[in-house]
Protein backbone atom coordinates (compact mmCIF):
# COMPACT_ATOMS: atom_id res chain seq x y z
CA UNK A 1 0.00 0.00 0.00
CA UNK A 2 2.92 2.60 0.51
CA UNK A 3 6.52 2.08 -0.75
CA UNK A 4 8.82 4.69 1.02
CA UNK A 5 12.52 4.41 -0.85
CA UNK A 6 15.22 6.44 -0.27
CA UNK A 7 13.50 9.72 1.84
CA UNK A 8 14.98 12.81 3.33
CA UNK A 9 13.90 15.85 4.64
CA UNK A 10 15.77 17.92 6.55
CA UNK A 11 14.46 21.73 8.64
CA UNK A 12 17.85 24.16 8.62
CA UNK A 13 20.40 22.48 10.78
CA UNK A 14 18.18 19.63 11.55
CA UNK A 15 17.74 16.38 9.48
CA UNK A 16 15.07 13.86 11.25
CA UNK A 17 14.66 12.08 7.89
CA UNK A 18 17.90 11.07 6.42
CA UNK A 19 17.46 7.95 4.10
CA UNK A 20 14.31 6.25 5.35
CA UNK A 21 13.06 2.97 3.51
CA UNK A 22 9.95 1.49 4.37
CA UNK A 23 6.68 -0.93 2.78
CA UNK A 24 3.97 -0.79 4.62
CA UNK A 25 2.26 -4.03 3.16
CA UNK A 26 -1.78 -3.73 2.29
CA UNK A 27 -4.81 -4.88 5.09
CA UNK A 28 -1.67 -4.60 7.82
CA UNK A 29 -0.81 -2.30 10.95
CA UNK A 30 2.77 -1.40 11.19
CA UNK A 31 3.77 0.15 14.14
CA UNK A 32 6.58 3.10 13.82
CA UNK A 33 8.69 3.53 17.32
CA UNK A 34 12.26 5.62 18.09
CA UNK A 35 12.84 8.33 20.56
CA UNK A 36 11.41 11.86 19.92
CA UNK A 37 12.62 14.30 17.50
CA UNK A 38 13.77 10.97 15.31
CA UNK A 39 10.88 11.93 12.39
CA UNK A 40 8.09 10.03 12.81
CA UNK A 41 5.37 12.52 12.43
CA UNK A 42 7.55 14.09 9.50
CA UNK A 43 7.33 10.76 7.87
CA UNK A 44 3.41 10.49 8.64
CA UNK A 45 2.94 13.92 7.25
CA UNK A 46 5.40 13.54 4.11
CA UNK A 47 2.85 10.57 3.00
CA UNK A 48 -0.29 12.71 2.52
CA UNK A 49 1.57 15.53 1.21
CA UNK A 50 1.84 17.90 4.52
CA UNK A 51 5.12 18.11 4.23
CA UNK A 52 6.90 17.79 0.90
CA UNK A 53 10.50 15.94 0.59
CA UNK A 54 13.28 16.88 0.17
CA UNK A 55 14.62 13.78 -1.88
CA UNK A 56 13.34 10.30 -2.12
CA UNK A 57 10.22 8.55 -3.14
CA UNK A 58 6.43 8.02 -1.46
CA UNK A 59 4.30 5.71 -3.34
CA UNK A 60 0.95 4.94 -2.32
CA UNK A 61 -1.11 2.32 -4.26
CA UNK A 62 1.49 3.01 -6.64
CA UNK A 63 1.35 6.63 -6.83
CA UNK A 64 3.87 9.02 -6.62
CA UNK A 65 3.10 11.36 -3.64
CA UNK A 66 6.52 13.50 -3.43
CA UNK A 67 6.42 16.17 -6.28
CA UNK A 68 2.55 15.56 -7.23
CA UNK A 69 0.21 18.32 -8.47
CA UNK A 70 -2.11 19.37 -6.14
CA UNK A 71 -5.22 17.59 -7.41
CA UNK A 72 -3.35 14.61 -7.52
CA UNK A 73 -2.54 15.17 -3.99
CA UNK A 74 -6.59 15.37 -3.42
CA UNK A 75 -6.99 11.76 -5.15
CA UNK A 76 -4.13 10.40 -2.80
CA UNK A 77 -5.85 12.09 0.31
CA UNK A 78 -8.86 10.55 -0.49
CA UNK A 79 -7.46 6.90 -0.18
CA UNK A 80 -5.22 7.75 3.16
CA UNK A 81 -6.61 9.35 5.90
CA UNK A 82 -4.75 11.31 8.73
CA UNK A 83 -6.08 10.76 12.53
CA UNK A 84 -4.60 13.79 14.39
CA UNK A 85 -3.12 13.48 18.50
CA UNK A 86 -6.47 15.71 18.96
CA UNK A 87 -9.08 14.17 16.96
CA UNK A 88 -8.76 18.07 15.24
CA UNK A 89 -12.73 18.65 15.45
CA UNK A 90 -14.43 21.81 14.98
CA UNK A 91 -15.24 22.89 18.04
CA UNK A 92 -18.62 25.22 16.58
CA UNK A 93 -19.93 21.88 14.95
CA UNK A 94 -21.85 18.74 16.79
CA UNK A 95 -20.31 15.42 16.36
CA UNK A 96 -23.15 14.92 13.29
CA UNK A 97 -21.80 17.80 11.95
CA UNK A 98 -18.04 17.33 12.26
CA UNK A 99 -19.04 13.76 10.49
CA UNK A 100 -21.43 15.30 7.63
CA UNK A 101 -18.55 17.86 6.86
CA UNK A 102 -15.86 15.84 5.07
CA UNK A 103 -18.63 14.05 2.79
CA UNK A 104 -20.41 17.53 1.85
CA UNK A 105 -16.55 18.21 0.17
CA UNK A 106 -16.02 15.22 -1.13
CA UNK A 107 -18.98 12.94 -1.49
CA UNK A 108 -21.13 15.83 -3.74
CA UNK A 109 -23.30 13.30 -5.07
CA UNK A 110 -25.21 11.94 -1.50
CA UNK A 111 -28.41 12.88 -0.71
CA UNK A 112 -29.10 14.69 2.31
CA UNK A 113 -30.38 11.32 3.80
CA UNK A 114 -27.81 9.41 2.82
CA UNK A 115 -25.30 11.79 4.53
CA UNK A 116 -27.20 11.19 7.64
CA UNK A 117 -27.38 7.68 7.45
CA UNK A 118 -23.39 7.35 7.13
CA UNK A 119 -22.98 10.18 9.73
CA UNK A 120 -24.75 7.62 11.73
CA UNK A 121 -23.29 4.25 10.58
CA UNK A 122 -19.55 5.10 11.03
CA UNK A 123 -20.31 6.23 14.82
CA UNK A 124 -21.84 2.92 15.67
CA UNK A 125 -18.18 1.67 13.96
CA UNK A 126 -16.73 3.70 16.71
CA UNK A 127 -19.37 3.00 19.33
CA UNK A 128 -20.36 6.26 20.03
CA UNK A 129 -23.91 6.74 17.99
CA UNK A 130 -25.48 8.16 20.72
CA UNK A 131 -22.93 11.51 20.61
CA UNK A 132 -24.71 12.36 17.37
CA UNK A 133 -26.03 15.61 18.86
CA UNK A 134 -23.32 16.11 21.32
CA UNK A 135 -20.44 18.88 21.33
CA UNK A 136 -16.96 18.51 21.10
CA UNK A 137 -16.69 20.36 24.09
CA UNK A 138 -18.52 17.48 26.37
CA UNK A 139 -16.60 14.71 24.99
CA UNK A 140 -13.88 13.10 26.71
CA UNK A 141 -10.26 12.74 25.72
CA UNK A 142 -10.90 9.12 24.58
CA UNK A 143 -13.96 9.91 23.23
CA UNK A 144 -12.79 12.77 21.28
CA UNK A 145 -10.41 10.32 19.51
CA UNK A 146 -13.19 8.17 18.14
CA UNK A 147 -15.09 10.93 16.58
CA UNK A 148 -11.33 12.10 14.58
CA UNK A 149 -11.38 8.17 13.75
CA UNK A 150 -15.17 7.84 12.73
CA UNK A 151 -14.54 11.61 10.72
CA UNK A 152 -11.74 10.12 9.03
CA UNK A 153 -13.06 6.44 7.86
CA UNK A 154 -16.15 8.46 6.83
CA UNK A 155 -14.67 9.16 3.05
CA UNK A 156 -13.52 5.10 3.24
CA UNK A 157 -10.12 6.10 3.00
CA UNK A 158 -7.85 2.47 2.30
CA UNK A 159 -5.28 3.53 4.55
CA UNK A 160 -5.14 5.25 7.92
CA UNK A 161 -2.24 7.32 9.36
CA UNK A 162 -2.42 7.35 13.43
CA UNK A 163 -0.17 9.80 14.80
CA UNK A 164 0.02 9.46 18.48
CA UNK A 165 -3.29 7.82 19.06
CA UNK A 166 -3.29 6.98 22.83
CA UNK A 167 -1.07 9.56 24.18
CA UNK A 168 -2.81 11.31 27.20
CA UNK A 169 -5.34 8.90 27.26
CA UNK A 170 -5.56 5.85 30.80
CA UNK A 171 -4.77 2.53 30.46
CA UNK A 172 -8.64 1.38 29.68
CA UNK A 173 -9.49 4.05 27.20
CA UNK A 174 -6.13 2.87 25.23
CA UNK A 175 -7.03 -0.70 25.38
CA UNK A 176 -10.01 0.52 23.54
CA UNK A 177 -8.36 3.16 21.17
CA UNK A 178 -6.09 -0.22 20.15
CA UNK A 179 -8.81 -2.44 19.66
CA UNK A 180 -10.66 0.16 17.31
CA UNK A 181 -7.63 -0.17 15.23
CA UNK A 182 -7.85 -3.53 14.90
CA UNK A 183 -11.68 -3.71 14.02
CA UNK A 184 -11.28 -1.09 11.42
CA UNK A 185 -8.24 -3.58 9.98
CA UNK A 186 -10.43 -6.38 10.45
CA UNK A 187 -13.56 -5.72 9.27
CA UNK A 188 -13.60 -2.56 6.76
CA UNK A 189 -9.60 -4.08 5.50
CA UNK A 190 -8.02 -0.58 6.26
CA UNK A 191 -3.81 -0.99 5.95
CA UNK A 192 -3.14 0.97 8.90
CA UNK A 193 0.62 3.23 9.73
CA UNK A 194 0.65 4.20 13.85
CA UNK A 195 3.42 6.27 15.45
CA UNK A 196 3.23 5.53 18.91
CA UNK A 197 5.35 6.16 22.15
CA UNK A 198 2.99 3.68 24.05
CA UNK A 199 4.26 -0.15 24.20
CA UNK A 200 0.40 -1.40 25.47
CA UNK A 201 -0.83 0.30 21.92
CA UNK A 202 2.16 -1.78 20.44
CA UNK A 203 1.66 -4.69 21.46
CA UNK A 204 -1.88 -4.60 20.61
CA UNK A 205 -2.21 -3.67 17.51
CA UNK A 206 0.89 -4.39 15.60
CA UNK A 207 1.47 -6.93 12.77
CA UNK A 208 5.33 -5.11 11.92
CA UNK A 209 7.25 -2.66 13.54
CA UNK A 210 9.59 -0.38 12.16
CA UNK A 211 11.95 1.22 14.44
CA UNK A 212 13.74 5.00 13.45
CA UNK A 213 16.77 5.51 14.63
CA UNK A 214 19.44 8.56 13.23
CA UNK A 215 17.22 9.37 10.53
CA UNK A 216 17.08 5.53 8.86
CA UNK A 217 14.72 2.51 9.68
CA UNK A 218 17.21 0.61 12.20
CA UNK A 219 14.33 -2.39 12.44
CA UNK A 220 11.63 -3.65 10.36
CA UNK A 221 9.94 -6.82 10.56
CA UNK A 222 7.10 -9.00 12.84
CA UNK A 223 6.31 -7.82 16.45
CA UNK A 224 7.14 -11.22 17.26
CA UNK A 225 11.02 -10.33 15.37
CA UNK A 226 10.76 -6.68 17.08
CA UNK A 227 10.29 -8.58 20.66
CA UNK A 228 13.14 -10.98 20.16
CA UNK A 229 15.43 -7.88 18.78
CA UNK A 230 18.70 -6.75 20.32
CA UNK A 231 17.96 -3.48 19.71
CA UNK A 232 18.32 -1.43 22.51
CA UNK A 233 15.66 0.94 22.27
CA UNK A 234 13.21 -2.08 21.22
CA UNK A 235 14.39 -4.36 24.48
CA UNK A 236 13.48 -1.95 26.55
CA UNK A 237 10.30 -0.96 24.91
CA UNK A 238 9.00 -4.40 25.85
CA UNK A 239 9.99 -4.49 28.60
CA UNK A 240 7.75 -1.83 29.51
CA UNK A 241 4.29 -3.19 30.79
Amino acid sequence: MIQITDLYKSFGAIAPVRGVNLSVQRGTTTTVVGRSGTGKSVLLKSIVGLIEPDDGSILVDNVEVVGAKPKLLEEIRRKVGYVFQSGALYDSMTVGENLAFPLQRTKKELSWGEIKDRVFHYLEQVGLPEKLNTMPSELSGGQRKRIGVARTIITEPACLLYDEPTTGLDPQTTREISELILHLRDNLKITGMVVTHDPYCLKIVSDNVAYIEDGVIAFEGTLEEARRSNHEFLQTFFSLD
